[in-house]
């Protein structure tokens, strides 16, 4: 009776695990291939690269083959662009946005999309630092003689119109 008792209890806490890894790669189930051989080598220090292949459904050799391929014409257009994305952010005093940041690029001569640049932009942690206004404040406490409020005469002489005399 015990052992039954500890066996049901084995494949409860088993099951909740096996579980809890479904519930975290749920999402990586229906994902791109390039997706789940990302999410493979993430966990690869925790599971068989061969194990992940299986439950993801992808081939061992095409996820070996993935790590060696070289990067993308277009990642390396963008590393590129990102350098000079960087450049033209640091001269600036880093107040340019990706308008602005583009707007340098095109008088620069580089031709790229706005929202591209936002893009890189953004995956670079890169974003305008805010202008900071000095506040304007009236300083009543100086020695200063205070002009007369001749506004507040006129409307007292109307109220109280001194007779002729």
């Amino acid at each position: 009776m015990r052992r039954k008792s500890q066996a049901t209890a084995k494949r409860k806490r088993d099951s909740q695990t096996r579980e809890g890894y479904l519930k975290k790669s749920g999402t990586h189930l229906r994902a791109a291939t390039a997706i789940k051989y990302a999410f493979i080598a993430a966990h690869q220090e925790e599971f068989p690269v061969i194990r992940l292949c299986q439950v993801l459904n992808v081939s061992e050799s095409g996820y070996y083959a993935w790590r060696k391929r070289e990067p993308s014409q277009r990642q390396r257009e963008d590393e590129s662009l990102g350098k000079l994305i960087e450049d033209a952010y640091q001269n600036n005093r880093q107040v340019y946005g990706s308008p602005r940041v583009h707007a340098e690029l095109k008088a620069q001569g580089v031709h790229c999309g706005r929202k591209r640049v936002a893009r890189l932009m953004r995956e670079r942690g890169i974003n305008a630092k805010p202008r900071r206004r000095k506040v304007k404040t009236t300083d009543s406490q100086h020695d200063n003689p205070v002009a007369p409020n001749l506004r507040h005469r006129e409307i007292l002489r109307l109220r109280h119109p001194i007779p002729n005399g």
